[in-house]
């Protein structure tokens, strides 16, 4: 328990009922300052041990009376202990609001409905969508049947996981549904769904699972033969991938959902001026010359209103449109970017992505500090970026050590 919180049930003398009796009150103490709320019950003082904070022996129901409030204050020291757990600091409003509030009774499939529809309303429709598919799994898992909050044990979710490895999903797409279903379970604690103590992902691991990836960055020699490439105008979809493509590396990995709704408001004097769609942080960024000659080529060809890159138009007017039509048009695009990648001689397929991670360690093997490429690529922290860089890690100690030799190839004599 909190050092600083004691509890206690006392019996509150300074107020009297017309046949004597005194209510019985949980007094909760931290940092020197009390707070009380009723436990619903009353006692006589002279059936009261000041001593033992219980009823007397001699009190009619006291041993009944006396399991009652040990319950009551055990329910109090637990949700001091889930505080503790939360390693957060509390107030005692906090604490005896959490107390007062009763858990709500809902299905866990109801409360994704209702998730999924303020999510959907809220424009967040990538959000609503992980939930729509963690419904869908969950559902084909559990035979079609409904769930209380309070299934979803650790034998549950080890047995959910070993069903996805049964059918063949790949660990880092199980660690992705496991995410989304912790996260639910947190949303739901926090609105009274659930208790803390209930949630079985204080035992689970999600890291346990194995979230590697193939290789998503390109090296600098592969970037190059990418722009070395001529790809004719004509042939507008690969035209279009190529320079969507371009122009996210040279913007610092611009994201392709910023890029889609980019307007022409938006790039004045040299500079682009957005906020990122995922977390709502504003870019100011100049322009590199290769940057702007593609922003001049879609200039000519559409015009300076509206959208900068032909991928939305004024038709696309909610969230919801929005959401789809870039993700149908990053696929297309994706698509295309295979054949760019087979034509300038890169190995493997590259996505829009792609554009981002490779310029994130490109920068970082030119010696930018990892500090720099976070608050470049608009991460809320640095380990993000550094999941990034990962794959880095033994080619960059590779070539570090490689310092002890010299131009010939030969160790350095030690004098």
């Amino acid at each position: 328990m909190d050092s600083n919180t004691s509890v206690e049930t006392v019996l509150f003398t300074s107020k009297k009922y017309s046949n004597g009796e005194s209510p019985i009150l949980l007094r909760a103490i931290k940092d020197r300052q009390p707070k009380y709320i009723s436990t619903g019950y009353r006692c006589h003082p002279q059936l009261w041990s000041k001593k033992k904070h219980v009823p007397t022996k001699k009190h009619p129901n006291a041993k009944k009376l006396s399991a009652v409030l040990a319950k009551q204050k055990a329910k109090l020291l637990d949700l001091i202990l889930d505080f503790e757990q939360e390693e957060r600091d509390f107030t005692l409003d906090e604490l005896f609001g959490k107390y007062s509030r009763k858990t709500k009774k809902i299905t866990l499939f109801k409360y994704l409905d209702q998730e999924i529809q303020r999510l959907t309303e809220n424009g967040k429709i990538g959000t609503a969508n992980t939930r729509k598919d963690l419904k869908r799994a969950l559902s084909r898992f559990y035979s079609g049947k409904d769930l209380l909050f309070t299934d979803i044990t650790i034998h549950f979710l080890n047995s959910f996981e070993d069903d996805f490895l049964k059918r063949g999903v790949k660990e880092n797409s199980i660690s992705v549904y496991m995410r989304t279903l912790r996260a639910v379970l947190n949303k739901a604690i926090e609105g009274g769904y659930l208790k803390a103590d209930r949630s079985p992902f204080k035992q689970y691991k999600i890291t346990k699972l194995n979230t590697k990836t193939q290789k998503r960055a390109l090296s600098e020699t592969q970037m190059q033969q990418i722009i070395a490439l001529t790809v004719n105008s004509t042939d507008t979809k690969l035209y279009d991938a190529w320079q969507y493509f371009l122009f996210s590396y040279y913007a610092r990995g611009m994201n392709f959902i910023d890029m889609a709704k980019l307007r022409w408001q938006d790039v004045a004097d040299g500079r682009l001026r957005y906020v990122r769609s995922k977390n709502g942080k504003p870019f100011d960024l100049e322009l590199l010359e290769p940057a702007q000659q593609i922003l001049s080529f879609y200039r000519r060809h559409n015009g300076a209103e509206g959208y900068v890159f032909p991928i939305l138009n004024e038709r696309h007017t909610t969230a919801k449109s929005i959401k789809y039509r870039t993700k149908k048009v990053r696929q297309e695009v994706n698509n295309d970017l295979k054949r760019i990648a087979h034509l300038s001689k890169v190995n493997g397929n590259i996505t829009t992505y792609v554009a981002r991670h490779s310029w994130a360690s490109i920068m970082y093997r030119k010696g930018v500090s990892i500090a720099v490429i976070s608050e470049s690529l608009g991460h809320d922290d640095e380990k993000t970026t550094r999941i990034y860089l990962a794959e880095l890690g033994n080619k960059v100690l590779d070539e570090a050590n490689r310092i002890i030799l010299n131009n010939n190839g030969i160790p350095d004599t030690i004098s």
